[in-house]
């Protein structure tokens, strides 16, 4: 039998493992969009990204680097990124990073708005750009709107990524 420390040892290795790795199970989400706008203009993009700052909730930014499982392109998973920095210094320390999101909650005008922001490759190029509207205003954010926001992002990476 192994002695109890090499346990111990072994579970903490293993602990530090799982809590680093990114979930197998795709991301959902329950919220419906009622209009859906793709952004293909960088002016529009732009003057959009402007103004959205004076509606965006209070902690309503969530951003994640996207990662392709052992260099398959088309295995992707999302990191959330819950540290203070930018995603282009999370890219470009992780080996497997193959793009970003950011996306971000709104009220404007008695309706919610979420923004997607998809880059592609290490320097982050940005490549697509949505916003869902919604009939009515969101709550403050929560976890639960949170996770929502996260699988709404999901959707977008596999529609831009095109897997």
């Amino acid at each position: 039998m192994l002695p109890l420390k090499i346990i111990l040892s072994l579970y903490l290795l293993l602990l530090v493992v799982s809590c680093n790795r990114a979930p197998d199970v795709e991301p959902t989400s329950t919220l419906e969009p009622v209009q859906v706008e793709e952004m293909t203009s960088e002016k529009q993009l732009a003057k959009k990204m402007f103004t959205s700052m004076l509606t965006r909730l209070p902690n309503g930014m969530l951003s994640a680097v996207i990662q392709a499982q052992k260099n398959d392109k088309t295995d992707l998973r999302l990191k959330m990124n819950h540290l203070e920095k930018t995603l282009h210094e999370l890219c470009r320390t992780q080996e497997n990073c193959v793009g970003g999101v950011y996306s971000s909650v709104h009220n404007h005008k008695g309706k919610g708005e979420i923004m997607h922001r998809i880059f592609k490759g290490k320097r982050l190029q940005i490549a697509c750009a949505w916003i869902e509207h919604y009939p009515s205003e969101f709550d403050p954010m929560n976890e639960q709107l949170e996770q929502d926001v996260i699988g709404r992002s999901w959707h977008w990476v596999k529609e831009c990524f095109e897997i």
